[in-house]
This record gives structure tokens, C-alpha cells and sequence, in this order.
């Protein structure tokens, strides 16, 4: 399962206060699973962490739920994206805590060369994505199945080398399961969404036709982020951590981790959710 808040927002330190008190009201007890000590174990537990906000848009990334959408968007518009299996997508906007009718609701936020008509057909699965001025030197290669955090650095290089980035890749992992390439793919694109599954496909349309930022909106990953949070914290506390095989790598795929605000919240009780 894939979910991702967005807030239209100036503030991200006003949305993580906004989710601490939701959690609060909600029953949770915060927690800090960060620190030098381990924290007691809760039955039930929220983990979230509020990015720093990009074109007045507010990403809250992690196992989010419907919860939390009535108290954020007292901020301002609030949009939930999930994808379940690569089987299922749901969008919901919420304003002033009120659930809202999508195409009206996210219409004031649309790109300057996208309609309300390709937001609906967006909804509908019959809007075809149009070709932006950044993405033009983009390489014709299936991008979509590599993990999110090799996305994110692909943006910083030129398309030649991500093209010989990534057929080095294919071949060595094509020979090491026989020669299938198919299987290649899939091993490469790992655990995360199949960001070419028809319900994930709805999910860009919508992003691509409203003035969300790109990559922002999906990248990084809660577990990119969440494992080189920790691995930066611990290098903060003592910057002469032993740096264990496969630390660096995780470091310095986000190596701004420590910007991003992280919001967890547990239970002990889980039937008290």
C-alpha cells in the first residue's frame, strides 16, 4: 500500500503541529522512535514525516489515512492520494474539514495549460499526460521501474548517462536470472508501486494536470526516508558512528533527511483505535 498527503500550505512546521494535535485528539501519544533510547511498543502506530514544502504544496509522506484529513485542511486544501496492490486508487479532497467534489475542488490549482475537462478525464482514465519542457531530455527508457531513491539522483544526470546506468543494470541482472528481461524489471523496480498499473495511472494523471512539484509529489519513499533519518540522526549524536555495510548508500541517497519533520504516534490499546 502506497499513500501520500498533500497540503496547500506556506507552513510545514504548522502542518506537523496540525497532525501532532490530531494524533493527540485522535488518542495517540507521541513518540520519538529516533532517539538514543528504543521506545515502549504501541499496538497501533501512525509514522509520518511532513516534508519541507515545494510551490506552496506540503507533502506528508507515510501510512496515512482519512483521519487526518478533516484537522489539516483547517491549513488549507488537503488532497490524499492511495494505492493498494497497484489494484486500487483513491483521491480525496478535503476542505475546511469538509470532504469535497474533486474536479471543483482541485479546478483553482490546475496547471496553466490543463483544464477541468483534463482533470475529469484524468478521473475517468482517458486523459493522456502531456509532454512538459522538463521532461524533454528525458531518456526513452522505462524509468518507472527503478526504485524511487535512483530516480531522484537519475534527475541530476544527463540522459546518456542514466541510459548507460541503466542498461548496465538490466544486463547484469538479466544474466543472473536467465536471461529474462521481463523478470529483470520487476526485480529492479523492487517493492514500491508499479507506477504503469492502471490505478497508479490515474493517480499521475491527476498529479500531472494540478500544480504539484515533480518528483515531490512521490519521491522519496517512507522507507528511503525513514532509513536515512535514522542513519543521520545517529551520525549527528556521534559523527564517529561506525557506518555499517550498505549505511553510506542509504545516507547518501537522501542526504537532506534531517530537514524533513517526522510525526509518530502510537497506541497500546489497539482496540482503542
Amino acid at each position: 500500500m502506497w499513500r501520500s498527503l498533500y497540503l496547500y500550505c506556506d507552513d510545514f512546521h504548522a502542518a506537523a503541529d496540525t497532525l501532532r494535535k490530531t494524533l493527540i485528539a485522535l488518542g495517540y501519544e507521541l513518540y520519538d522512535p529516533f532517539g538514543i533510547m528504543p521506545g515502549k511498543g504501541y499496538d497501533d502506530a501512525v509514522r509520518l514525516f511532513v516534508a519541507p514544502g515545494q510551490r506552496r504544496w506540503v507533502r506528508i509522506i507515510g501510512p496515512s489515512d482519512q483521519r487526518l484529513l478533516p484537522g489539516l485542511s483547517s491549513l488549507g486544501l488537503c488532497l490524499f492520494f492511495s494505492l493498494e496492490d497497484d489494484a486500487t486508487s483513491d483521491i480525496q479532497v478535503y476542505i475546511d474539514g469538509e470532504a469535497q467534489p474533486i474536479v471543483d475542488a482541485l479546478t483553482p490549482y490546475l496547471r496553466v495549460d490543463r483544464t477541468a475537462a483534463d482533470l475529469q478525464a484524468a478521473l475517468d482514465g482517458t486523459y493522456a499526460p502531456q509532454i512538459r519542457a522538463t521532461d524533454d531530455d528525458r531518456p526513452a527508457i522505462p524509468m518507472a521501474i527503478l526504485p524511487d531513491d535512483v530516480q531522484q539522483m537519475a534527475e541530476k544526470l544527463n540522459p546518456n548517462a542514466i541510459s548507460r546506468m541503466f542498461n548496465k543494470w538490466m544486463k547484469r541482472v538479466t544474466n543472473r536470472i536467465d536471461g529474462d528481461e521481463n523478470a529483470a524489471r520487476e526485480l529492479l523496480r523492487g517493492t514500491g508501486p508499479d507506477w504503469e498499473s492502471g490505478a497508479a495511472q490515474q493517480i499521475r494523471a491527476v498529479a500531472d494536470c494540478i500544480t504539484l512539484p515533480s518528483p515531490y509529489w512521490r519521491i522519496p519513499d517512507f522507507v528511503t526516508l525513514r532509513d536515512a533519518y535514522q542513519l543521520h540522526a545517529r551520525r549527528q549524536r556521534k559523527p564517529n558512528a561506525t557506518l555499517y555495510p550498505g549505511d553510506r548508500q542509504q545516507m547518501e541517497a537522501l542526504p537532506d533527511a534531517l530537514t524533513y519533520l517526522p510525526v509518530y504516534g502510537g497506541k497500546v490499546n489497539a482496540d482503542d483505535r
